[in-house]
C-alpha cells in the first residue's frame, strides 16, 4: 500500500510539473505577444507625438520667417522712401521755378490741347486775315503767341500747385500710416521671439515627457494574466457538462427523426402512387374531351356550311324569279295594251300559278327555318354538354392541383426533416470534436496548475520592479511640476492678450496637476497593495507547505483576486493619463 501511495504521489508530482511547465510557456508566450502589442502602441504614440512636435517646429520656423519678412519689409520701405526723397528733392518742393522761355516755346509749339486747337481754328477762319499784309500778320501772330504763352503758363502753374498739394496730402497720410505700421511692427517684433521661445520650451518638454511611457509594457503585462486559470477550468467543466447533455438530447432527437423519416417515406410512397393514378386519369379525361370537341366541331362546321349553301341557293332562285317575272309582267302589260281581253285571262291564270309557286316556296323556306332552329338547339345542347365536361375537367384539375400542393408540402417537410437530420448529424460530429478538444484542454489545464507557484515568485519580482518604476514616476512627476510652474509663470507674463493659447495652457496645467495627483494616489495604493500581497504570499507559503495540492485552488483564487485589483488600479491609471 505504501509503495502504491508513493507511486501515485510521484505520478501526481510529475503530472503537476508537466502542467505547470506548459502553463508557464503559455503565459510567457502571452506575455511576449502583449509586450509586442504594447510596444507597437507606444511606437504609434511616439510617432503621433513626433508629428505634433514636427508641426510645432514648423510653426516656429514659419514665425521666424514671418519675423524676417517683417524686418525685410520695413527695410524695403525705408529704402523706397529714401529713393523717393532723392527723386523729389526739397529744393523743388520749396522753390517752384518754372521752365525757361525756350522750353516754353518748344512746348507751346508741340502743345495740342483742346483750347489752343479751337483758338487756332477760330484764327484761321477769320476773314480779316485774308486782307492783311505780311507785317500785320506777323504782329497779329506775335500778340496771339504771347497770349497763348500766358494762358499756358497760368495753366501750368495751376497744375503744379495742385500736384504739390496732392504730394503734401500723400506725405501726411503716408507719415501717419508708417507711424501706425511702425507701432504694429514693433508689437509683432516683440511678440514673435516670445512665440518662438515658448515653442522651444514645448519641444524641450516633449523630450522630458518621452521617458514616462517606458514602464507601460511591464504594467500591461500584469493585466492579461488575470482570467487565464480558474476561468478556463470552470469554463471547460461547464462545457463538458453542457456538451454531454446536448449529446444526449441530440441522440434522442436523432432517434425521433429516424422514426419520422420512416413514416414520412411510407407516406411519400403512398402519395406518389396516388399522384401517378390521378395523372393517368387526368390524361384519359383530357384525351376524351379533346376527341369529343374535335367531333362536335367537325359536325357543326358541316351543318353550318350546308345551311349556308342552301340559303344562298334560295336567295339566287328568288332573285332570278323576281327578275324573270318583272320582265314577263312588263311584256304582259305591253301586250295588254294591244289586246286587253285575251291577255287579262292569261294574266289571271299566270297570277294563280305564280301564287301557287310562292306558297310552295314559303313552305320550303319555313321548313328550312325549322331545320335551322333544330340545328341551333342541337348546337346549344352540344355546347352545354361541352361546358359541363369542361367544368368537370376544371374541378378534376383543381382537385389534382390541391393534391399536388399537398404532395409538395409533404415533400418540403421531408426535405426539411432531411436537412434537420443532416444538421443534427453535423452537430453531433462537431460536438464530438468539441468534446475531444475539451478533454485535451482539460488535460492541458491540469498540467498548468504546477507552474503557478513558480509564477508567484516572478510576480513578486515584477511587483518590486513596478514599485521602482513608480518611484521613478514620482521623480518625473516632480520634474513635470517644476516645468509646469515655470510655464505658468512665462504664460502669465507673455500671453495676456491671446485668450485661446492661455486657455490651452491652462487646460494643459490642469491635466498635468491631475496626472501628478493620480500618480501619487496610484503610487501609494500600489505600495500598500504590494506590502499586503507580500505578507499574504508569505502566510500562504507557510500554510501550503505540506498539502499544496489541496490548497492550490484557494491560492490561485487569491492570486486572481490580487491580479484583478492590480489590473483595476492600472486601468484607472491609464484612464486618468488619457
Amino acid at each position: 500500500m505504501l509503495s502504491e501511495l508513493q507511486w501515485e504521489h510521484e505520478l501526481q508530482g510529475e503530472i503537476s510539473s508537466i502542467v505547470f511547465q506548459d502553463s508557464v510557456k503559455r503565459l510567457q508566450d502571452e506575455y511576449d505577444t502583449m509586450l509586442y502589442h504594447q510596444t507597437l502602441y507606444i511606437k504609434y504614440l511616439n510617432k503621433n507625438w513626433k508629428k505634433k512636435a514636427s508641426e510645432i517646429s514648423a510653426l516656429r520656423d514659419e514665425l521666424h520667417a514671418l519675423s524676417d519678412e517683417v524686418s525685410n519689409h520695413e527695410n524695403f520701405e525705408d529704402r523706397s522712401i529714401a529713393k523717393r526723397k532723392e527723386h523729389f528733392p526739397p529744393k523743388v518742393l520749396e522753390n517752384h521755378k518754372f521752365p525757361s522761355q525756350s522750353v516754353e516755346s518748344g512746348t507751346n509749339m508741340v502743345a495740342t490741347s483742346a483750347d489752343s486747337g479751337e483758338h487756332m481754328l477760330d484764327i484761321a477762319d477769320l476773314p480779316q486775315l485774308k486782307h492783311m499784309s505780311k507785317e500785320d500778320l506777323l504782329a497779329y501772330c506775335k500778340t496771339e503767341m504771347a497770349n497763348m504763352r500766358r494762358r499756358h503758363d497760368s495753366a501750368l502753374q495751376e497744375k503744379t500747385e495742385e500736384l504739390f498739394r496732392l504730394k503734401r496730402e500723400f506725405l501726411k497720410e503716408k507719415g501717419s500710416s508708417t507711424f501706425r505700421k511702425d507701432k504694429e511692427g514693433e508689437h509683432l517684433r516683440k511678440k514673435l521671439p516670445e512665440f518662438i521661445f515658448k515653442l522651444d520650451e514645448i519641444l524641450i518638454v516633449r523630450d522630458m515627457l518621452h521617458p514616462i511611457y517606458k514602464h507601460d509594457d511591464e504594467m500591461q503585462s500584469l493585466k492579461l494574466r488575470i482570467d487565464s486559470l480558474f476561468s478556463e477550468n470552470k469554463g471547460l467543466q461547464n462545457l463538458l457538462i453542457r456538451k454531454t447533455n446536448e449529446l444526449k438530447y441530440l441522440s434522442a432527437q436523432f432517434s425521433d427523426a429516424l422514426s419520422q423519416i420512416s413514416l414520412n417515406s411510407s407516406l411519400e410512397a403512398n402519395y406518389l402512387r396516388q399522384v401517378r393514378k390521378l395523372e393517368s386519369d387526368i390524361e384519359d379525361v383530357e384525351a376524351e374531351a379533346n376527341f369529343r370537341d374535335a367531333i362536335c366541331n367537325t359536325i357543326l362546321i358541316g351543318l353550318i356550311d350546308d345551311h349556308r349553301h342552301a340559303l344562298l341557293d334560295t336567295e339566287i332562285e328568288i332573285k332570278f324569279f323576281i327578275k324573270f317575272y318583272t320582265n314577263m309582267f312588263r311584256g304582259v302589260i305591253y301586250d295588254a295594251t294591244s289586246s286587253m281581253n285575251p291577255a287579262i285571262l292569261k294574266c289571271y291564270e299566270e297570277k294563280i300559278s305564280l301564287e301557287a309557286l310562292v306558297v310552295e316556296k314559303e313552305k320550303a323556306l319555313r321548313s328550312e327555318i325549322e331545320e335551322n332552329q333544330k340545328l341551333k338547339k342541337v348546337v346549344a345542347s352540344i355546347s352545354s354538354s361541352i361546358e359541363e365536361k369542361e367544368k368537370l375537367a376544371s374541378e378534376v384539375a383543381s382537385t389534382l392541383i390541391q393534391q399536388k400542393q399537398q404532395l409538395d408540402v409533404a415533400h418540403q417537410e421531408l426535405n426539411t426533416l432531411r436537412d434537420q437530420i443532416s444538421i443534427q448529424e453535423a452537430q453531433i460530429s462537431d460536438n464530438k470534436m468539441e468534446s475531444n478538444l475539451l478533454r485535451s484542454r482539460f488535460n492541458g489545464t491540469l498540467q498548468k496548475i504546477y507552474h503557478h507557484e513558480l509564477e508567484m515568485d516572478k510576480l513578486k519580482e515584477k511587483l518590486k520592479v513596478a514599485s521602482d518604476a513608480l518611484r521613478e514616476v514620482e521623480k518625473q512627476k516632480l520634474m513635470l511640476l517644476d516645468v509646469v510652474e515655470d510655464r505658468q509663470r512665462t504664460v502669465s507674463s507673455s500671453f495676456d492678450k491671446d485668450k485661446e493659447q492661455v486657455k490651452q495652457l491652462k487646460s494643459i496645467t490642469v491635466s498635468m496637476l491631475e496626472l501628478s495627483k493620480c500618480v501619487t494616489d496610484l503610487g501609494s495604493q500600489f505600495m500598500e497593495s504590494t506590502n499586503r500581497n507580500e505578507s499574504r504570499y508569505i502566510s500562504l507559503g507557510h500554510e501550503s507547505g505540506s498539502d499544496t495540492m489541496f490548497h492550490e485552488p484557494l491560492l490561485l483564487l487569491y492570486v486572481r483576486a490580487v491580479l484583478i485589483c492590480n489590473s483595476d488600479l492600472l486601468r484607472r491609471y491609464d484612464w486618468k493619463i488619457v
